[in-house]
């Protein structure tokens, strides 16, 4: 029953119990309106038949008896005399009537006279005592059914929130610790990027040591050149400067190739190793905020 009640509540909150709730008592309350205008309207009508329960019996007694029967106009409800022959001394003034004592029959109405036994009444058991008693029953089966149901449903889905509210938590939990591990890993590679780029910044500076050695031995080569305290360049020997000038263009063009060779070369290390610090990024960090 738990799980039948499980998968119809699946989609059903709280407030929907109590509108449901809502709902059953008001139709509730406009049953027992109902039954009570309905007990008014039987009354009413029965108080009517009442006051015409004093009308006249009809004898109905076939054949000779020795008790005589009679009908009430009215209601229907049928008398026997039980003694022998009928007499106006065994006429009761009174007979009973769906519990009202009414004036019995006539004396005229007797077929014989003579001395009888009083009167047994035959009294048909009250139809609305039982009807009563039947709607008391029904109502109270339905409600001990429906009380039983709603509270069946109202546990399940209780049972149900509480589940979900388990699962909300346990979520809650396993997202913080994910933010905690993001954190710490995104410090770490923080770290790891910041030491590479180090790294290959010292590799462009050790590009710009080679370029200066190179240009200080293609110099040394040259005995007479000298630099002045403002920094400008001097060769004072003849023969040393028509070989500079004869060779400066292939040698810093040597440098230069070498420099961006180098520069390539650094560059291309630079970017292998920030793809590779995004690519370990995401595979961890991102995938612990995702």
């Amino acid at each position: 029953m738990a799980n039948r009640y499980s998968r119809i509540f699946h989609h059903i909150s709280i407030n929907d119990i109590k509108k449901n709730r809502e709902i059953m008592i008001e139709r509730k309350r406009v049953q027992e309106n109902k039954e009570i205008e309905e007990r008014n309207y039987i009354d009413e009508r029965m108080e009517n038949k009442k006051s015409n329960w004093r009308e006249s019996f009809t004898n109905v007694t076939v054949g000779m008896k020795v008790g005589q029967t009679f009908v009430h106009n009215a209601s229907g409800e049928t008398i026997t005399t039980a003694g022998a022959l009928g007499g106006v001394e065994t006429i009761p003034s009174n007979v009973p009537i769906f519990g009202d004592e009414i004036p019995g029959p006539d004396a005229s109405q007797y077929g014989l006279q003579g001395y009888a036994k009083p009167l047994n009444f035959i009294r048909r058991k009250d139809p609305e005592d039982t009807n009563k008693k039947l709607d008391a029953s029904q109502e109270f089966a339905k409600k001990v059914n429906a009380d039983v149901m709603m509270n069946a449903r109202v546990e399940d889905a209780v049972k149900e929130i509480k589940e979900k509210a388990k699962k909300v938590r346990d979520l809650t939990n396993r997202i913080t610790e994910l933010r905690k591990l993001a954190e710490r890993q995104s410090k770490k590679i923080s770290k790891m990027r910041d030491d590479g780029l180090k790294k290959i910044d010292a590799k462009y500076d050790e590009r710009q040591k080679v370029r200066d050695r190179m240009v200080r031995k293609f110099e040394a080569s040259f005995p007479s050149l000298r630099y002045t305290i403002s920094g400008a360049m001097q060769i004072t020997d003849k023969a040393d400067s028509d070989r500079y000038y004869a060779e400066q263009d292939a040698f810093y063009a040597k440098v230069d190739a070498t420099w961006d060779a180098m520069t390539k070369k650094i560059d291309a290390e630079r970017k292998t190793f920030l793809e590779k610090m995004d690519k370990l990024h995401g595979s961890t960090v991102g995938q612990y905020n995702q």
